[in-house]
């Protein structure tokens, strides 16, 4: 069954559903996204983690001269740049 004919499946068994049952079938969607946008958050910070842990067994003095050249190298790139008011 492709994604239209699945769609317009749920869709007519929608329309033959009595309005009472609504509210109900909303509730049940709204968990289906809620649970869905959970797994991307979750996805999400476990990539960041590793990230975010690639300089933490770094020592004091290596971290702050990474800092350092980092904040050297971020002036030199607009240094020679005019600009007009």
């Amino acid at each position: 069954m492709s994604e239209i004919e699945l769609y317009q499946s749920v869709l007519l068994k929608l329309g033959q559903l009595p309005s009472e049952n609504l509210a109900e079938v909303d509730a049940f969607l709204s968990g289906l996204a809620k649970k869905r946008t959970r797994i991307k958050t979750a996805r999400y910070k476990t990539r960041l983690a590793k990230i975010a842990g690639a300089w933490k067994d770094w020592d004091d003095r290596e971290f702050n001269a990474f800092l350092e050249t980092t904040r050297q190298t971020r002036q030199e790139m607009f240094a020679d740049r005019a600009f007009s008011l």
